[in-house]
């Protein structure tokens, strides 16, 4: 375990080419002499090794640890290199500053005598009011600022107030102030209250003498308040206890005072850090327990040293850019404090996410990698909003819970508001708990006063690991007023509903590409209200696809069971391969078929898969089967063949996550890819395989 060293502090903001926080840009770590990758550190003791290259965060933001002693050769791209990434930023010699090319810019320290953030109460992206419900156990209010307790027994408040113009009881200006209320009691039974700012590593000032000052007062309650710093070892293994140290106790009066303390913060020499790297300090003031209590804060300063100097005034701009909740590029559900292991309810967080991207410009919700359980439906969407996750592979989102209706949705749209609300989703997993049998994960009804236009979903999977049910994946009804300009693509539902996975009623001018296990409605109210002007591209094994009141729908699709058409429609276009029935009503339905598709079953004595042959002049391709092993402990070759050369495809591979290292897939030659599975003796797999090629 090496000693590191934080450089001079261990949070990195790296300004991109356009001046910009290189939000999510990626820093590539060398040692200067031989250029060969050199490892930095999450943590103060040197025991979590960053990847390389570390990926900065969404404001452009990293903590870094360096290894004592070494040198590094620095790159800074705002993608990985290996892929296209630009340059933003390259250091030889670092920490020795010799030289520096590149368009950007690496901040590495800011230079400032306050260490707090946000010390003026300046920015409230979180919300500038909150209820007792809405503060819960914890939950940030001011940005980097967190109010915590150990119960909700008591009925709290935290609010921004406002200075009167051209006040003189507080220096340097403030705009706004903290203010905490405590109204009723309740049960009882707090262990701990308090308002506190968190510093990453423990090791931050620590064996270090500091100097705090802050106004306060209260205005309706006499209150007392400590005000202590906290070094927090962190969590996993076995760390060291958490060490208190008091500035200072103090009973409030009704005037604005300045109060201040200096304490000298103990050595972290023997201490032991948890596994987990989130180690930090805290400053803290520490609230009054089981007692009525009002509390108003202004002008936080913490300084080395042992002299209280006057408060030191910053604009907005360099206030903005020292923190660490900072919205300008999404706001990261991480940020607001939600659990990303799939053990706390992440819907309040959601909720806040909600109200905040009201408030701002960029209006993106970003899941970072991890699982984000629901335990309960989150408010509806009544904004233009995007939610991102990384990618499908690494964001899980987990619904469990019921809905109180099968049309309601996870993400659902209200229909209350006036006007149009659109939604962009992407880069998701969508897992069905235990705990949900009813409801869709999408639900948009429009209303007479509001539509539903401009919605895009991509890149999402939808499976039930376990025996969470749904009605539908997505239930989209624009019957009642307008709902249009729907795209969905790469949407992969592999979770049985209890009815087509698919509901688009009176929707128009769309592109849908889809794939479901149990399929799909296209209908209208009525025929002055079809879905029409579609185009859609379905994959689905066993599926039904059901038409009704629709006109001018174009369907391309393989491994549907069957298609329902009434005599309600008009120029229903389906081409591809139904394993079973047709249902040829309506005006003008065509069905393109026989030799243009042509479905080709599993071979059982040579363990080739089911294919589907598709002629090489039509646009849009897919290829689907199911693979049921018959023996699990022999090998077996799958053939996945595409009869014409030169043609791209894709194959999505779902088996059951404890037999994933069990299956490889060989490129054989030009015309097939291979699937090769083997189980282990012994075991049993109760899950299908499903395979999907696409051509690209």
């Amino acid at each position: 375990m090496p000693n590191v060293i934080n450089a001079p502090n261990p949070r990195w903001i790296v300004i991109d080419n356009l001046g910009k926080p290189a939000a999510f840009g990626y820093v590539y770590t060398y040692d200067n002499n031989t250029r060969k990758p050199l490892a930095t550190y999450k943590d103060a003791a040197g025991k979590i090794p960053h990847q390389n290259p570390l990926q900065l965060d969404g404001k452009g933001e990293a903590v870094i640890y360096w290894q004592d002693g070494a040198v590094y050769y620095i790159e800074v791209y705002d993608g990985l290199k290996e892929r296209g990434g630009n340059l933003i930023y390259t250091q030889e010699n670092y920490p020795k500053v010799d030289v520096s090319s590149g368009g950007g810019s690496v901040t590495v320290n800011i230079d400032t005598i306050n260490l707090v953030r946000n010390p003026q109460f300046s920015f409230w992206d979180n919300g500038t009011s909150f209820s007792s419900d809405e503060l819960g156990t914890f939950s940030f209010t001011a940005n980097d600022w967190i109010f915590e307790r150990s119960n909700t027994a008591s009925t709290c408040s935290v609010d921004r107030r406002e200075f009167s113009l051209g006040q003189t009881e507080v220096p340097a200006t403030p705009q706004y102030y903290f203010e905490f209320n405590c109204n009723a009691i309740g049960a009882g039974g707090e262990t701990f209250k308090r308002i506190k700012q968190v510093f990453d590593g423990v090791q931050t000032l620590n064996n270090t003498e500091i100097t705090i000052q802050f106004f306060a007062r209260y205005t309706s309650v006499p209150t007392s308040i400590e005000v202590s710093f906290y070094q927090f070892f962190g969590t996993g293994g076995a760390p060291s206890p958490t060490v208190k140290t008091l500035a200072l106790s103090q009973s409030l009066t009704t005037t604005w005072t300045q109060y201040t303390a200096t304490v000298t913060l103990p050595s972290i020499a023997g201490k032991v850090l948890g596994d987990n790297g989130d180690d930090s300090l805290w400053l803290s003031f520490d609230l009054p327990l089981n007692a009525l209590s009002n509390v108003q804060i202004a002008n936080v300063q913490i300084e080395r040293g042992n002299v209280a100097t006057p408060f030191e005034f910053a604009t907005s701009d360099k206030e903005k850019a020292f923190l660490l909740q900072n919205f300008d590029n999404g706001i990261n559900i991480l940020d607001l404090g939600a659990d990303n292991t799939g053990v706390g309810d992440v819907t309040p967080y959601f909720n806040r996410a909600l109200e905040i991207s009201k408030t701002i410009e960029n209006k993106v919700i970003i899941f970072p990698a991890g699982t984000y359980r629901f335990f309960s439906k989150p408010n509806l969407i009544d904004e233009n909003v995007k939610i991102t996750g990384v990618n499908k592979d690494s964001t899980i989102i987990l619904k469990d819970y019921n809905e109180a209706s099968s049309t309601n949705g996870l993400l659902e749209i209200d229909n209350s508001v006036s006007g149009n609300v659109a939604i962009e989703v992407s880069g998701l997993i969508f897992h069905i708990g235990n705990g949900s049998s009813v409801g869709t994960i999408f639900s948009g009804i429009a209303s007479p006063t509001a539509t539903i236009n401009n919605l895009i979903f991509s890149d999402i999977d939808i499976l039930s690991p376990g025996s969470g049910t749904l009605d539908r994946a997505f239930h989209i009804d624009g019957s009642a007023s307008s709902c249009s300009s729907i795209l969905l693509s790469n949407i992969n539902c592999l979770s049985s509903t209890s009815s087509p996975s698919f509901l688009f009623k009176s929707v128009s001018n769309s592109v849908l590409n889809f794939s479901s296990v149990t399929g799909a409605d296209f209908t209208g109210n009525d025929a002055s209200t079809p879905s029409k002007n579609i185009i859609t591209n379905i994959r689905g094994f066993g599926s039904t696809i059901n038409f009704d009141f629709c006109s001018d729908i174009n369907v391309f699709t393989s491994g549907v069971d069957s298609v329902t058409n009434t005599s309600n429609s008009n120029r229903v276009s389906f081409y591809g391969n139904v394993l079973n029935s047709v249902q040829k009503n309506g005006n003008l339905f065509n069905f393109l078929g026989s030799k243009d598709f042509e479905f080709i079953p599993p071979n059982s004595a040579t363990h080739e898969m089911g294919m589907c042959r598709i002629a090489g002049n039509l646009m849009v391709h897919y290829i689907q089967a199911y693979i049921i092993p018959a023996d699990l402990n022999s090998f077996f070759d799958f053939f996945f063949r595409y009869d014409y050369k030169n043609t791209g495809y894709m194959v999505l591979v779902y088996v059951p996550a404890s037999f994933i290292d069990n299956v490889f897939l060989e490129i054989k030659n030009t015309n097939s890819i291979r699937l090769r599975y083997k189980n282990l003796p012994g075991t049993s797999v109760d899950t299908n395989i499903l395979v999907i090629g696409d051509t690209l």
